[in-house]
């Protein structure tokens, strides 16, 4: 699909000398929402990718907080540049987006942007991560699926050599119990239903006829529990060999409004943009 909207290229280019290195936890959806909109608007950067507590010698040596996803702006001469938040890295690609790129965020619709990415960050990022290792880590054949791409084989080695240890951390850090699962799951059910009534009324993105950085909030950071069949890195399983509950809700979900959303910005704005 074409960017709709598409203005003469007004922004900032980069420098010649400036380079862009994002450290990523490959697996993290926060890590693809800032990943899709660099790679969609044009922006041209490296990939660091870790595996989850392995990424910390990465961010203590870059600067800055513990979390990713962050993109180091290395230019000769100069101290690098560090963006922390997804949103910000959002917002840095569509300003320096290439010739010809549409903006992710047009202004008669950037409060009504700001405010969906603000709740889907809050209402679906740390809901549906628990709610994804809480059936993945049960099984740790489709756990170790979802590691495979994207990381160095020494990370890889490192990571499964620790997991008898890892995996009571994981539990411990993102409270995958039962009780935990089950307000996640409806904190989840709760915003999901919201989309539905936004699209209710035959639009096909959530802010009108134009995809914008709301949409791609909402597909990235929903795909754990959709799981597009677009997705390249970090490569699911086949859905029918995820565990019976968290299959079964994928599925359901997928024919929903809000999922039918996040599929259709995989297929048409994502790897066929």
């Amino acid at each position: 699909m074409s960017d709709v909207g598409a203005t003469a290229d007004t922004t900032p280019a980069l420098s010649g000398g400036t380079r862009l290195r994002l450290i990523t936890i490959t697996v993290s959806h926060y890590c693809e929402k800032a990943r899709w909109a660099l790679e969609k608007q044009g922006v041209s950067f490296s990939e660091e990718g870790h595996l989850a507590v392995l990424h910390l010698l990465a961010t203590r040596w870059a600067g800055g907080p513990r979390t990713v996803p962050k993109l180091v702006i290395e230019t000769t001469g100069s101290n690098p540049g560090l963006i922390n938040e997804s949103s910000d890295i959002i917002r840095f690609a569509d300003e320096h987006r290439a010739s010809g790129k549409g903006t992710l965020y047009p202004e008669d619709k950037a409060a009504e942007i700001d405010s969906w990415m603000e709740k889907f960050d809050k209402e679906i990022g740390p809901h549906v991560r628990r709610w994804a290792y809480y059936h993945l880590l049960r099984s740790d054949r489709g756990f170790e699926v979802c590691f495979q791409g994207g990381t160095s084989s020494l990370e890889r080695t490192v990571f499964w050599t620790s997991w008898p240890v890892l995996k009571p951390m994981y539990g411990q850090a993102f409270n995958l119990t039962e009780d935990g699962y089950r307000r996640s799951l409806s904190r989840l059910e709760a915003v999901f239903t919201e989309v539905d009534k936004t699209l209710a009324d035959g639009r096909p993105y959530l802010t009108g006829d134009q995809f914008t950085a709301a949409d791609l909030t909402l597909a990235a950071l929903a795909y754990p529990a959709i799981m597009p069949p677009e997705m390249k890195v970090p490569k699911f399983p086949p859905v029918d060999r995820l565990p019976a509950e968290m299959r079964d809700l994928t599925l359901a979900w997928r024919e929903r409004p809000f999922g039918k959303l996040v599929l259709r910005a995989y297929e048409k704005e994502r790897h066929g943009m």
